[in-house]
């Protein structure tokens, strides 16, 4: 199991950093406040489903206790 949620892990932290592109690419930069905090709930939530699977870790899947 702790594979499992270190791979939704990483796949959250992947989607955090293209979302934050496509933040920062956007033309109008209209509502940016928005996009960031959007942004950030990709590698919240695959930390989250990680902590629940495996107990406590850091935010960051590179990173060891």
């Amino acid at each position: 199991m702790g594979r499992l949620g270190l791979v939704i892990h990483w796949i959250g932290l992947i989607a955090t950093c293209f979302m934050l592109v496509f933040s920062f690419l956007d033309q109008s930069q209209d509502e940016l406040i928005i996009h960031l905090i959007a942004s950030s709930f990709p590698i919240l939530i695959g930390w989250l489903f990680r902590v629940l699977l495996v107990g406590k870790c850091k935010l960051l899947p590179w990173e060891t206790l």
